[in-house]
């Protein structure tokens, strides 16, 4: 298989994976729900963390969650972007995809009455994305010193010890 077929699989893969992650997050947020008698859109920053801080822990494990549900898709995001694009960039776009993702399953939220809209929510899931896509860039970056090892790996035809980059072993 040649590294182009294999990018290409693994684009498909992510994109795949990408998919089920808006499902996921659509059916855990806006389809399984059913409509609420009142709902409310709490637009202050930091008024769930700071009423865990003071008042209910219980809300420490909401705030975690919503972030666990974004990460695979930043995860997903990020890798099925072109490989071309930095790293960087795409942990960017990750976060931003998932920061306009979050705005609009928020809004659907307190517009069809299925829940609150809260600030904190849409920032726990954009850090999640942005975790998630992270995650990537640490595995890069594992990935491509392992390869870097292995080509710098001692030239055991003359054992002299000296190391050949354009190897490998």
């Amino acid at each position: 298989m040649n590294s182009r077929n294999g990018t290409e699989q693994k684009q498909r893969l992510s994109l795949t994976l990408l998919l089920a992650a808006v499902y996921l997050i659509l059916y855990s947020t806006l389809l399984s729900r059913t409509t609420a008698e009142r709902s409310a859109a709490v637009l202050r920053p930091f008024a769930l963390l700071v009423s865990a801080i003071w008042e209910k822990r219980e809300i420490f494990r909401s705030l975690l969650l919503n972030i666990l549900l974004f990460e695979p898709f930043g995860a997903a995001l990020a890798c099925s972007l072109s490989h071309e694009i930095s790293i960087g960039k795409r942990v960017f776009i990750a976060a931003t995809v998932g920061l306009a993702f979050s705005l609009m399953v928020e809004y659907g939220q307190y517009r069809f009455s299925l829940g609150n809209a809260e600030t904190d929510d849409v920032i726990c899931n954009t850090l999640g994305a942005g975790i998630g896509a992270l995650a990537l860039c640490v595995n890069h970056i594992w990935q491509a010193s392992n390869i870097r090892k292995v080509n710098r790996a001692p030239n055991r035809e003359h054992d002299k010890g000296e190391y050949d980059v354009g190897k490998t072993v």
